[in-house]
């Protein structure tokens, strides 16, 4: 019995070692089959690659955009705007503008990509440099189409907004003193919708609180160019007028304005224009200062536009005002206007001076050449 159990206790030692003997065998398989699947993975990997390349190579060649044409940069940017896909985008309008630089558009998109991302200075900056062109948003909707892509409601209602946006933003700048920096921004909406008279109208009046007087003058032309019943624009270009003695120009813009309000205030500055219009000739107009035979010596030389070539050929005439010549209305007294004066002779210049000229008479009319008699060039 004893050598039973030995026996039997022996045996089972051994099937049990024989089953661990297998058990390692079959880990060691499996260890080896999973090694070798994976070598065979890495072996072909690029033979994978290659494959999926040919399978998708649209995907591929969108992602490499060194590859695209140039004629292409613009449509496959705003393709990726409209994908969301800004980091392409950004990359592809700058290429699009580099290509052509007189691209609005893709400075348009390329600052609204900075717009959304809260970029602001980069998006003033874009603008900025796009300030040479004009374009508004008919033009827009007009390069989109020749790009072949449609500008949506949406995108026209974007547009203006940026324009307004560049406005809002000067108005801040303004606030704070920086009156140069507000006028680009002031001009990147301007340029962005030319025919909106709110941004030209700011400008000039930005021009015209740092006293530079001509360029306020040129863009208050504009607005009355896009809207001539600007009032605004017409009082203060009618001030600009007055100011600087131009009474003619002055007298009708101020005509204008009464016209559209029916402000008394305004046809009595057109009276004063035009009381201080007729003085202005009246003190312009050069006179006889001395006659020597028929030498006439004139108030009228070099500084007063008498140029070295004009004697001989240039030819003046002498005119002489009636007595109480003034035409007055019986109403109230206003004198409205002047008799036309008389022509008493016609000189030919012989020499010129700085402030006075000398010329021989060649005519002699209705009583003869006097001193103090008024003289003009001859048309």
């Amino acid at each position: 019995m004893r050598f039973k159990i030995s026996f039997d206790i022996h045996k089972t030692k051994y099937n049990a070692g024989l089953v661990l003997s297998k058990g390692k065998t079959g880990l060691s398989l499996l260890l080896l089959s999973i090694f070798g699947a994976v070598l065979v993975q890495f072996l072909l990997m690029p033979v994978l690659c290659r494959a999926q390349v040919v399978k998708n190579p649209d995907k591929i060649q969108r992602d490499d955009i060194s590859k695209i044409s140039p004629d292409r940069y613009f449509n496959e940017a705003y393709q990726r705007y409209k994908e969301k896909d800004l980091d392409a985008a950004v990359e592809l309008f700058k290429m699009a503008i580099v290509d052509n630089p007189d691209n609005f558009m893709a400075y348009f998109y390329l600052s609204n990509i900075y717009l959304e991302r809260k970029m602001f200075e980069q998006a003033e900056s874009i603008m900025s440099v796009a300030s040479h062109i004009k374009l508004n948003a008919s033009d827009a909707e007009k390069a989109f189409a020749e790009n072949g892509v449609s500008m949506s409601e949406t995108e026209i209602i974007r547009y203006k907004q940026s324009a307004r946006f560049n406005y809002k933003e000067a108005l801040k700048l303004l606030s704070d003193g920086q009156w140069h920096e507000a006028v680009k921004l002031l001009q990147n909406a301007s340029n962005m919708e030319p025919d909106n008279e709110l941004y030209i109208v700011k400008i000039a009046e930005v021009f015209h609180d740092m006293q530079n007087i001509s360029k306020a003058r040129s863009y208050f032309k504009k607005v009355l160019a896009i809207n001539p019943d600007n009032q605004t624009a017409l009082k203060k270009l009618a001030k600009i007028y007055h100011n600087n003695k131009e009474y003619a120009g002055a007298n009708e813009l101020y005509t204008r304005l009464y016209k559209l309000s029916g402000e008394q205030k305004y046809l009595s500055l057109m009276n004063e224009c035009s009381e201080k219009e007729n003085r202005s000739v009246r003190e312009s107009i050069s006179v006889v200062l001395k006659r020597r035979g028929r030498s006439i010596f004139v108030d009228m030389g070099y500084n007063d536009g008498l140029q070295m070539g004009d004697t001989i050929t240039k030819r003046l005439l002498v005119y002489r005002s009636k007595n109480n010549s003034e035409i007055k209305d019986p109403r109230s007294t206003k004198v409205i206007g002047y008799e036309r004066p008389v022509i008493v002779g016609e000189l030919l210049v012989t020499r010129i001076e700085n402030d006075y000229c000398e010329a021989l008479i060649s005519n002699e009319t209705n009583g003869g050449i006097m001193i103090g008699d008024e003289v003009r060039w001859k048309e």
